[in-house]
């Protein structure tokens, strides 16, 4: 949330990170699960860490703004 959204107040980043998280899962994500590596372009970019929470989490990652809120609180 700090490195991509920092200028957002908390409520802001679980919403922008949830955002990114839909539009990647609905998109991109379809596409590259199936793949061996990350594709390379996203490294650097919130694509890097949203190909790795779904890798990681088998396709699942927190979707509410509140199981996210909690999160960045504790981060």
């Amino acid at each position: 949330a700090d490195q991509y959204f920092s200028s957002l107040d908390l409520s802001g980043q679980a919403d922008a990170i949830l955002k990114t998280i839909r539009r990647y899962r609905g998109g991109r994500w379809r596409f590259d699960r199936g793949g061996e590596r990350m594709p390379e372009t996203y490294e650097g970019t919130p694509s890097e860490l949203l190909y790795e929470a779904l890798r990681r989490g088998r396709g699942h990652v927190p979707e509410s703004k509140k199981h996210l809120l909690r999160i960045l609180s504790v981060s």
